[in-house]
């Protein structure tokens, strides 16, 4: 007996359907998982390793683990610990990592070098902070840095960009002159990136990407690292769940 699951088209009479329910839940089309995409390292706060910390609504976060196998956890690295909040307003109720004052960030030391061409993604919203903090960069072992900042992808040199008011989702495509700048998964600018391989690949986020330090104030939901750039339908599917599980 064929199974809805594996349905190209459904239709009730002639219309055709978007979705299927069995009460809440959703049953077709199966629903994309954000971890299905190969990531290098994925940091979500609704993931299950974040759940397996057992945080309380309010609690300081005493790290931020990986989603993935790496164990590039990110460590409290100043200041007051960023809080997890359960149910973020302007992130659908959503769980979310916030930081309410500028006095902390999250930061892990050497880590594997990721070459170019490779991707930064970030689901954001920057409320206030130093001029210039990367939402989720990276530092490299000599003068060049890449982030996802509030101007866009930083680099060695910038890629502007000015969506900074409400949550959003930012991707930075990291590769020399070929670079790009996706807000909601629509390019939003294209063109160099500075140095593309950085040899000490150091994360941190809600700070500054070249020190890191000035964090910011804002609200992460989730961040990853992509070894490669995204497919258009890795895009698509990324954009689509961030619409329907954020609402942004």
């Amino acid at each position: 007996m064929p199974k809805i699951s594996d349905a190209a088209r459904l239709y009730q009479g002639t219309q055709l359907a978007e979705r299927v329910y069995a009460g809440t839940t959703q049953v077709w089309p199966a629903a994309f998982d954000p971890l299905s995409i190969p990531w290098a390292d994925c940091y979500w706060a609704g993931g299950p390793a974040f759940a397996a910390l057992g945080l309380a609504d309010g609690a300081s976060i005493p790290s931020w683990p990986t989603e993935t196998a790496s164990g590039q956890h990110l460590a409290v690295n100043a200041g007051t610990a960023p809080k997890y909040e359960a149910a973020a307003p302007t992130f659908g109720n959503r769980p979310v990592v916030s930081t309410v004052a500028a006095v902390a960030y999250l930061f892990k030391g050497a880590a594997p070098t990721l070459n170019a061409p490779y991707t930064l993604v970030c689901v954001v919203h920057r409320t206030g902070g130093n001029s210039s903090p990367a939402y989720f960069g990276a530092k490299d072992g000599a003068a060049a840095n890449s982030g996802l900042t509030h101007a866009g992808l930083s680099a060695g040199a910038t890629l502007v960009h000015t969506q900074t008011a409400v949550p959003h989702l930012l991707e930075g495509f990291v590769n020399g002159l070929a670079s790009e700048v996706y807000i909601n998964g629509t390019l939003n600018a294209s063109g160099s990136s500075g140095s593309p391989n950085p040899p000490n690949f150091q994360r941190a986020m809600f700070a500054r990407a070249n020190v890191p330090t000035g964090p910011l104030t804002g609200r992460i939901a989730f961040a990853g690292y992509l070894a490669r750039g995204l497919t258009v339908t890795e895009r698509a599917n990324l954009r689509a769940w961030v619409l329907s599980h954020y609402g942004i």
